[in-house]
């Protein structure tokens, strides 16, 4: 008796195994169901999370870019207009697409440049930029990270490094929230990676870098100065508008 039983299960998996074999499986998802409303209604209850993923993934790219127009800072000329503190203190640079180094700078007490106004260009040492760059905001208006930490010159890896580091970070996250979903459930998994993109875009807003409230416009005189002072003048048609009126 136990081995005709034996050898009824032993065909039924034949015939089972098969069946399966010959199975058309986009056929079978259509059976089970295609796009409809149900999927639908998923898609607009998740939208608003994955659009913050989305602005995460992509924001990064712009929130770590510099302006390639940048030269050094000299705090004591900060009173002069851009092209004034370039021609006082950046050297030329045959090689530079803008015509003047974006490295480096001549050292000089310009405190006492400013009072005697007598400099010779000539006699000047050139260094390495000391207190940081200035950068042409009519390409990028927003303080960005590269701007605020000088990821220039002999910095300029560090936008790559920082983008490299933030994809491995979400490498790491893949694989936890992965064992989330696998131990507790697909809900708990994406509630809780939700939960955690909003609380970090939360604080990220509210990081606001000491320079840029420093350099942000309080008045339209202030902001009307502001553009005046970060080289829009330079543009050729801009200087023959400005001529005109």
């Amino acid at each position: 008796m136990g081995g005709k039983v034996k050898k009824s299960k032993e065909i039924n998996q034949t015939d089972v195994t098969e069946k399966t074999a010959n199975v058309d499986y986009d056929e079978l998802l259509s059976s089970a169901g295609e796009f409809g409303r149900y999927q639908l209604f998923l898609f607009l209850a998740t939208f608003p999370f994955y659009v913050f993923g989305a602005f995460s993934y992509f924001t990064q790219v712009f929130l770590t870019e510099t302006s390639p127009n940048h030269w050094c800072m000299i705090p004591e000329l900060q009173n002069l207009t851009v092209l004034e503190r370039r021609n006082l203190a950046i050297p030329l640079d045959s090689e530079s697409p803008f015509g003047y180094s974006r490295c480096l700078q001549y050292e000089a007490n310009w405190s006492e440049v400013i009072s005697t106004g007598v400099i010779s260009n000539k006699s000047l040492t050139i260094v390495p930029c000391q207190h940081g760059w200035e950068f042409n905001k009519t390409e990028f208006a927003y303080p960005t990270i590269g701007s605020e930490m000088g990821w220039v010159c002999e910095q300029n890896s560090n936008q790559a490094t920082a983008q490299s580091i933030f994809f491995v970070g979400s490498i790491v996250g893949g694989l936890i929230v992965g064992f989330i979903a696998d131990r507790f459930g697909r809900i708990p998994a994406a509630v809780f990676s939700n939960i955690i993109g909003a609380i970090a875009g939360a604080l990220i807003s509210l990081t606001l870098p000491e320079t840029a409230q420093r350099d942000m416009p309080q008045t339209f005189d202030d902001a009307e100065e502001l553009i005046k002072s970060q080289g829009f003048f330079d543009i050729p048609c801009a200087k023959k508008s400005v001529n005109k009126n």
